[in-house]
Protein backbone atom coordinates (compact mmCIF):
# COMPACT_ATOMS: atom_id res chain seq x y z
CA UNK A 1 0.00 0.00 0.00
CA UNK A 2 1.04 3.84 -0.12
CA UNK A 3 2.49 3.03 3.65
CA UNK A 4 4.55 0.75 2.90
CA UNK A 5 5.77 2.61 -0.58
CA UNK A 6 6.63 5.66 1.71
CA UNK A 7 8.22 3.28 4.59
CA UNK A 8 10.61 1.95 1.82
CA UNK A 9 11.37 5.57 0.43
CA UNK A 10 12.36 6.79 3.75
CA UNK A 11 14.80 4.01 4.70
CA UNK A 12 17.06 5.06 1.85
CA UNK A 13 17.74 8.34 3.45
CA UNK A 14 18.06 7.03 6.82
CA UNK A 15 22.06 7.24 6.06
CA UNK A 16 22.18 10.42 4.85
CA UNK A 17 19.34 11.81 7.30
CA UNK A 18 21.93 10.83 10.19
CA UNK A 19 24.72 12.51 8.36
CA UNK A 20 22.64 15.53 7.32
CA UNK A 21 24.32 16.71 3.96
CA UNK A 22 21.38 16.26 2.18
CA UNK A 23 19.86 19.62 3.77
CA UNK A 24 23.22 20.92 1.44
CA UNK A 25 22.46 20.21 -2.13
CA UNK A 26 19.77 20.68 -4.08
CA UNK A 27 18.23 20.78 -7.72
CA UNK A 28 15.06 21.25 -8.66
CA UNK A 29 14.91 18.86 -11.41
CA UNK A 30 15.55 15.81 -9.83
CA UNK A 31 18.40 13.46 -9.70
CA UNK A 32 18.03 12.13 -13.58
CA UNK A 33 16.67 15.28 -15.23
CA UNK A 34 18.91 18.25 -16.35
CA UNK A 35 19.36 20.74 -13.96
CA UNK A 36 18.95 24.94 -14.60
CA UNK A 37 21.72 26.60 -14.35
CA UNK A 38 22.62 30.28 -14.05
CA UNK A 39 24.99 32.01 -16.94
CA UNK A 40 28.06 33.31 -16.10
CA UNK A 41 31.26 35.08 -17.53
CA UNK A 42 34.51 33.12 -16.87
CA UNK A 43 37.34 34.11 -15.32
CA UNK A 44 39.50 36.99 -17.14
CA UNK A 45 42.36 36.13 -15.02
CA UNK A 46 43.88 33.64 -12.60
CA UNK A 47 43.45 34.97 -8.48
CA UNK A 48 45.74 33.45 -6.15
CA UNK A 49 44.52 30.95 -3.94
CA UNK A 50 44.91 32.66 -0.96
CA UNK A 51 42.55 35.34 -2.60
CA UNK A 52 39.95 33.10 -3.83
CA UNK A 53 39.90 31.47 -0.18
CA UNK A 54 39.33 34.52 1.70
CA UNK A 55 36.45 35.80 -0.88
CA UNK A 56 34.62 32.49 -0.72
CA UNK A 57 35.21 31.26 2.83
CA UNK A 58 33.15 34.44 4.05
CA UNK A 59 31.86 34.70 7.26
CA UNK A 60 27.76 35.04 8.00
CA UNK A 61 26.17 38.49 8.77
CA UNK A 62 26.60 39.39 12.00
CA UNK A 63 22.81 40.15 12.19
CA UNK A 64 22.17 36.53 10.73
CA UNK A 65 20.41 34.90 13.61
CA UNK A 66 18.91 31.69 12.38
CA UNK A 67 17.29 30.78 9.04
CA UNK A 68 14.20 28.59 7.75
CA UNK A 69 14.44 27.31 4.86
CA UNK A 70 11.66 24.83 3.07
CA UNK A 71 12.35 23.22 -0.30
CA UNK A 72 11.31 20.35 -2.45
CA UNK A 73 13.82 16.60 -1.68
CA UNK A 74 15.08 13.70 -4.24
CA UNK A 75 17.12 11.35 -3.58
CA UNK A 76 18.54 8.32 -5.77
CA UNK A 77 20.14 5.12 -3.91
CA UNK A 78 20.77 1.69 -3.37
CA UNK A 79 18.03 0.95 -6.44
CA UNK A 80 15.12 2.92 -4.99
CA UNK A 81 14.15 6.63 -5.38
CA UNK A 82 12.11 9.31 -3.32
CA UNK A 83 9.90 12.51 -3.90
CA UNK A 84 9.55 14.43 -0.30
CA UNK A 85 9.49 17.96 0.90
CA UNK A 86 12.00 19.05 4.19
CA UNK A 87 12.03 21.67 6.47
CA UNK A 88 15.30 22.91 7.42
CA UNK A 89 15.58 25.14 10.80
CA UNK A 90 19.45 26.36 11.81
CA UNK A 91 20.31 28.54 15.06
CA UNK A 92 23.74 30.29 14.60
CA UNK A 93 26.56 28.25 16.19
CA UNK A 94 24.16 25.92 18.20
CA UNK A 95 21.69 23.69 15.87
CA UNK A 96 20.65 22.85 12.83
CA UNK A 97 17.21 20.84 12.62
CA UNK A 98 15.43 19.35 9.82
CA UNK A 99 12.75 16.90 8.82
CA UNK A 100 11.41 15.47 5.31
CA UNK A 101 7.57 14.55 5.06
CA UNK A 102 5.67 12.72 1.77
CA UNK A 103 1.95 12.83 1.53
CA UNK A 104 2.24 15.42 4.21
CA UNK A 105 3.36 12.65 6.84
CA UNK A 106 6.70 13.10 8.86
CA UNK A 107 8.76 10.37 8.41
CA UNK A 108 12.51 11.60 9.77
CA UNK A 109 13.08 14.08 11.79
CA UNK A 110 16.84 15.03 12.62
CA UNK A 111 19.01 17.29 15.04
CA UNK A 112 22.60 18.46 14.74
CA UNK A 113 24.63 19.85 17.53
CA UNK A 114 27.95 21.05 17.18
CA UNK A 115 28.80 17.68 19.11
CA UNK A 116 25.79 15.10 18.35
CA UNK A 117 23.54 13.94 15.66
CA UNK A 118 19.99 13.20 16.93
CA UNK A 119 17.27 11.07 14.29
CA UNK A 120 13.91 9.68 14.70
CA UNK A 121 11.82 7.51 12.07
CA UNK A 122 8.92 8.20 12.62
CA UNK A 123 7.79 5.07 10.43
CA UNK A 124 10.07 2.70 12.17
CA UNK A 125 9.26 4.15 15.76
CA UNK A 126 13.21 3.81 16.47
CA UNK A 127 15.76 6.61 17.31
CA UNK A 128 19.93 6.94 17.17
CA UNK A 129 22.00 9.23 18.55
CA UNK A 130 26.08 9.68 17.73
CA UNK A 131 28.69 11.62 17.99
CA UNK A 132 28.96 13.75 14.85
CA UNK A 133 32.69 13.34 14.79
CA UNK A 134 31.91 9.55 13.70
CA UNK A 135 29.09 10.21 11.51
CA UNK A 136 31.23 12.55 9.47
CA UNK A 137 34.11 9.82 9.53
CA UNK A 138 31.84 7.13 8.40
CA UNK A 139 30.92 9.04 5.19
CA UNK A 140 34.41 9.84 4.64
CA UNK A 141 33.77 13.37 5.05
CA UNK A 142 35.88 16.14 6.84
CA UNK A 143 35.24 18.56 9.08
CA UNK A 144 32.77 19.33 11.69
CA UNK A 145 29.70 21.23 13.17
CA UNK A 146 30.87 24.81 11.57
CA UNK A 147 31.43 22.84 8.04
CA UNK A 148 28.10 21.35 8.10
CA UNK A 149 26.89 25.10 8.89
CA UNK A 150 29.09 26.45 6.33
CA UNK A 151 28.03 24.36 3.90
CA UNK A 152 24.53 25.08 4.51
CA UNK A 153 25.18 29.15 3.89
CA UNK A 154 26.64 28.34 0.79
CA UNK A 155 30.32 29.91 2.09
CA UNK A 156 33.13 27.30 1.22
CA UNK A 157 34.80 25.35 3.67
CA UNK A 158 38.80 24.97 3.20
CA UNK A 159 40.80 21.92 5.29
CA UNK A 160 43.27 23.70 8.09
CA UNK A 161 46.96 23.76 6.64
CA UNK A 162 45.92 22.59 3.02
CA UNK A 163 48.25 24.59 0.15
CA UNK A 164 46.07 25.16 -2.81
CA UNK A 165 47.27 25.69 -5.99
CA UNK A 166 44.73 28.06 -8.54
CA UNK A 167 43.96 28.13 -11.82
CA UNK A 168 40.38 27.86 -14.03
CA UNK A 169 38.58 25.04 -15.34
CA UNK A 170 35.11 25.09 -16.85
CA UNK A 171 34.57 28.72 -16.51
CA UNK A 172 35.34 28.72 -12.82
CA UNK A 173 38.37 29.86 -10.82
CA UNK A 174 39.97 25.78 -9.87
CA UNK A 175 41.55 25.52 -6.61
CA UNK A 176 43.00 22.34 -5.46
CA UNK A 177 45.05 20.36 -2.86
CA UNK A 178 45.69 17.64 -0.93
CA UNK A 179 46.38 16.45 2.77
CA UNK A 180 47.61 13.16 3.97
CA UNK A 181 44.03 11.62 4.28
CA UNK A 182 42.14 13.73 1.60
CA UNK A 183 42.01 15.60 -1.90
CA UNK A 184 39.69 18.48 -2.15
CA UNK A 185 38.72 20.99 -5.21
CA UNK A 186 36.82 23.84 -5.56
CA UNK A 187 35.36 25.76 -7.99
CA UNK A 188 34.66 29.72 -7.59
CA UNK A 189 32.36 31.50 -9.60
CA UNK A 190 34.31 34.96 -10.51
CA UNK A 191 32.96 38.33 -9.40
CA UNK A 192 30.53 36.83 -6.78
CA UNK A 193 33.34 34.48 -5.51
CA UNK A 194 30.66 31.95 -4.64
CA UNK A 195 30.90 28.16 -4.28
CA UNK A 196 29.95 26.46 -7.56
CA UNK A 197 31.39 23.36 -7.22
CA UNK A 198 33.42 20.73 -4.82
CA UNK A 199 34.72 17.43 -4.63
CA UNK A 200 36.66 15.68 -1.43
CA UNK A 201 38.18 12.46 -1.80
CA UNK A 202 39.43 10.19 1.26
CA UNK A 203 42.36 8.45 -0.12
CA UNK A 204 42.40 5.23 2.25
CA UNK A 205 38.91 4.42 1.50
CA UNK A 206 38.46 6.37 -2.00
CA UNK A 207 35.06 7.57 -0.98
CA UNK A 208 34.10 10.76 -2.84
CA UNK A 209 31.73 13.59 -2.32
CA UNK A 210 31.11 15.52 -5.04
CA UNK A 211 29.23 18.84 -4.48
CA UNK A 212 27.25 21.33 -6.98
CA UNK A 213 25.66 24.63 -6.02
CA UNK A 214 23.22 26.35 -8.89
CA UNK A 215 20.62 29.08 -9.37
CA UNK A 216 22.05 32.12 -7.02
CA UNK A 217 19.49 35.38 -5.82
CA UNK A 218 20.73 38.22 -3.62
CA UNK A 219 18.47 37.61 -0.36
CA UNK A 220 18.93 40.28 2.67
CA UNK A 221 21.25 39.40 5.49
CA UNK A 222 22.19 36.05 2.95
CA UNK A 223 24.19 37.78 0.22
CA UNK A 224 24.04 35.67 -3.24
CA UNK A 225 22.50 32.41 -2.05
CA UNK A 226 22.06 28.74 -3.75
CA UNK A 227 18.51 27.99 -4.09
CA UNK A 228 19.34 24.14 -5.89
CA UNK A 229 21.97 22.33 -4.71
CA UNK A 230 23.10 18.74 -5.15
CA UNK A 231 25.60 15.90 -3.58
CA UNK A 232 26.74 12.89 -5.32
CA UNK A 233 28.68 10.54 -2.94
CA UNK A 234 30.22 7.35 -3.87
CA UNK A 235 31.10 5.71 -0.40
CA UNK A 236 32.43 1.73 0.12
CA UNK A 237 29.92 1.03 2.81
CA UNK A 238 26.33 2.64 1.39
CA UNK A 239 27.45 2.60 -2.29
CA UNK A 240 26.11 5.48 -4.48
CA UNK A 241 23.51 8.12 -3.07
CA UNK A 242 22.38 11.28 -5.19
CA UNK A 243 20.54 14.01 -3.13
CA UNK A 244 18.96 17.55 -4.40
CA UNK A 245 16.78 19.94 -3.14
CA UNK A 246 15.15 22.57 -4.25
CA UNK A 247 14.82 25.53 -1.41
CA UNK A 248 11.73 27.30 -2.48
CA UNK A 249 11.31 29.31 0.75
CA UNK A 250 14.28 30.95 2.41
CA UNK A 251 13.54 33.13 5.48
CA UNK A 252 16.43 34.97 7.37
CA UNK A 253 15.79 35.24 11.29
CA UNK A 254 12.50 33.43 10.59
CA UNK A 255 12.98 30.65 13.66
CA UNK A 256 14.40 31.46 16.73
CA UNK A 257 13.56 27.83 18.20
CA UNK A 258 12.54 23.69 16.93
CA UNK A 259 10.47 20.90 18.62
CA UNK A 260 12.68 17.66 18.84
CA UNK A 261 11.42 15.13 21.93
CA UNK A 262 11.84 11.60 21.04
CA UNK A 263 8.90 9.44 21.99
CA UNK A 264 9.43 7.21 24.95
CA UNK A 265 8.23 3.98 23.58
CA UNK A 266 10.47 4.73 20.27
CA UNK A 267 13.13 1.57 20.39
CA UNK A 268 17.15 3.00 20.42
CA UNK A 269 19.45 1.72 17.66
CA UNK A 270 22.89 1.03 18.48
Amino acid sequence: GLGDVYKRQILILSPWMLLLYLLVFVSAKGCSKKRSADVFTAPKRIETADFLQKKSAFEPDKRLKNLLLRGELKGEGEGQSIDAFTNIIWLRDSAIWLNVKKFGIEGVRVLITPDSVYAINRIEQTYAIMPLEKVLIDYGAPGDFGMLERLLLGSAWFFPNMDMASDTLQRLHHLQGETAQYKAQYGIQDGIYRWRTGLFEQKRTQNRVSLQFDRFSTIDVLGPFAHERRIDAQTKAHGRFLIDINFTEIVPNGAETYRFDIPAHYRRLP
